[in-house]
């Protein structure tokens, strides 16, 4: 679960994207194959909505030396799953039964995650991700251009996933009234 949040909000992923709908696809989901490494993690997405050609989407995750670090979390789950004996085209994400995780368990034990740490799953989703990946380098001030290339957007329908908090909109009509 740690890995599955951590390259789903450092890859500006949505949620299908990394789980499966009902059963797995080795053509469509993401096996152990998919990952790669050379100096970095490269995630291959097989299937996108921005790829609709299916020539595949490969998505760069580096090492962030702080305590979530995508880098850190998929070298150690696929040396786990190949130690376990997972085949090459085998899901990279599965429960303890090695069943594929599908968009509904995730979300379900998402749910109970947030739960647990006191919060409410109402206000999250399989977007929550991209979502809060695109706020975050927002509120970091990364460059437009850099946001749109991390979410792998097109245009500029970013602007739309970036969540302004009330205090940032509360200090901008102060400003108007001081001007």
């Amino acid at each position: 679960m740690e890995t599955m949040c951590s390259i789903a909000f450092f890859g500006f992923l949505r949620c299908g994207e990394f789980t499966c709908s009902s059963s797995f696809d080795v053509d469509a989901n993401i096996c152990v194959e998919d990952i790669t490494f050379d100096g970095m993690c490269i995630l291959r997405l097989k299937v996108s909505k921005t790829d609709p050609f299916r020539q595949g989407v490969h998505i760069s995750l580096f090492a962030t030396k702080n305590l979530v670090c995508p880098f850190r979390s998929l070298t150690q789950l696929v040396w786990i799953r190949r130690r376990s004996g997972a085949r090459n085209t085998g899901p990279l994400f599965v429960d303890s039964s090695f069943t594929a995780i599908t968009r509904n368990t995730f979300l379900r034990w998402l749910s109970i995650i947030l739960c647990r740490a006191g919060f409410s799953s109402s206000g999250y989703s399989g977007h929550s991700f991209r979502i809060g990946a695109a706020t975050t380098a927002a509120q970091a001030r990364l460059e437009d251009h850099l946001i749109k290339t991390l979410g792998r957007w097109s245009s500029d329908c970013f602007t739309r996933y970036i969540r302004t908090p009330e205090a940032t909109l509360r200090q901008a009509q102060i400003s108007l009234f001081t001007v």
